[in-house]
């Protein structure tokens, strides 16, 4: 009876922590349960696998690798990372817009920059065994931060290349694929791809769209912005 039981906390622990993950909008209390979800299954698959040595042995192999994913030294700066984390910009693109939304399934203008940067960080830190980055994605996940707070380089993550009076007007060969530009006001921010390419989650249309400069009828091209660069991709 007892083994029953636990198989169903289980399986209930783990079809809540898929919901968690898939649900888009994150904040605090959803990223400490995640956590701790997460801990409790690995206890749950510890006390349930104890008999069977293999088993077992392949629960604390998972400790094992989580702890080097959070430990292990390294640089988390890469020069192929900027490509990669354009290429995962450019995968959001017709993505719904939600705010608060941080995931595949909907993102708001912040979520995408730094969704994007998770997945390019887990891309690259599983293709070549860095699990320095893959720390890193975990960090990004964990502290959340929203346009304004990108602007002024929160956790140091972000730093301020210049301002401008208009991305129309502005010369791009100033800025390199995967800088951000956040509006004035702290209430919006874009990536930029290229090519005079912008991508963006864009609450009026309510998907990611690109844009390519000029784009005269649109706002956020036309007024003040920071041009902004992540720190990891310096």
């Amino acid at each position: 009876m007892m083994k029953l039981n636990q198989k169903v906390i289980f399986i209930v622990l783990l079809l809540l922590l898929a919901v968690m993950l898939v649900f888009p909008i994150k904040f605090g209390l959803i990223r400490a349960a995640t956590v701790a979800v997460m801990g409790l299954l690995w206890i749950d698959c510890l006390f349930l696998c104890r008999r069977h040595r293999v088993l077992t042995a392949g629960c604390l192999l998972v400790a094992l690798m989580s702890s080097a994913i959070i430990f292990w030294p390294g640089n988390i700066r890469e020069p192929a990372l900027r490509s990669e984390y354009v290429s995962a910009l450019a995968r959001y693109e017709g993505k719904h817009y939600l705010g608060g939304g941080e995931n595949r399934l909907a993102v708001d203008c912040s979520g995408l920059l730094r969704s994007a940067l998770m997945d390019a960080n887990i891309n690259y830190g599983i293709k070549h065994f860095r699990p320095a980055l893959l720390r890193e994605a975990l960090l990004i996940w964990w502290y959340d931060s929203s346009s304004q707070a990108m602007r002024d380089g929160y956790r140091q993550r972000t730093f301020l290349l210049f301002k401008t009076p208009s991305l129309n007007k502005m010369d791009h060969a100033l800025i390199r694929p995967g800088d951000m530009a956040v509006a004035s006001n702290g209430q919006h921010v874009m990536a930029y791809l290229g090519n005079k390419i912008w991508i963006e989650a864009d609450p009026a249309s309510k998907r990611v769209i690109k844009v390519t400069v000029p784009a005269p009828g649109i706002g956020s091209f036309t007024t003040p912005v920071y041009l902004l660069r992540w720190r990891q991709l310096e």
